[in-house]
């Protein structure tokens, strides 16, 4: 590959090193979609498992300084959160197995009023919440 000078090259060369171009901010926006897309499976992933902070949960990606590594680290955060979640819910139905028989909906429940439970400084709403569980 001969290095020349932006006057010496030749319209052909011109338009090879432009479709060169093109094609990586073509395939890097092909990356950042599958990415996004991932993002937006394991979100939806986590919401089905019941995870409480994920359920119903609105997002969005500010994509004005967001790089193809911030996409791919977000994606691995999500995935060790989906880990995460599924070992506390095996620790959880180790030590109770009768939660087992809980459908989603209903662990889903009682883990968001555990977490208002935890979260409140209020006796009496301890005890309205804990009357719920």
């Amino acid at each position: 590959a001969v290095d020349l000078n932006e006057e010496e090259m030749t319209d052909s060369q011109h338009l090879a090193v432009e479709r060169r171009e093109n094609d990586n901010i073509l395939r890097d926006f092909v990356s950042f979609c599958e990415q996004v897309k991932v993002i937006h499976r394991e979100r939806l992933a986590l919401e089905e498992q019941g995870h409480p902070r994920f359920q119903a949960d609105s997002y969005e990606l500010d994509m004005s300084n967001t790089t193809l590594e911030d996409l791919e680290e977000q994606v691995a955060i999500l995935a060790r959160n989906k880990q995460s979640w599924s070992d506390v819910l095996g620790q959880v139905c180790a030590s109770c197995p009768r939660l087992c028989c809980l459908q989603r909906r209903q662990v889903l429940s009682a883990s968001m009023s555990l977490q208002q439970l935890v979260d409140t400084d209020d006796a009496d709403a301890r005890l309205v919440l804990a009357a719920q569980i």
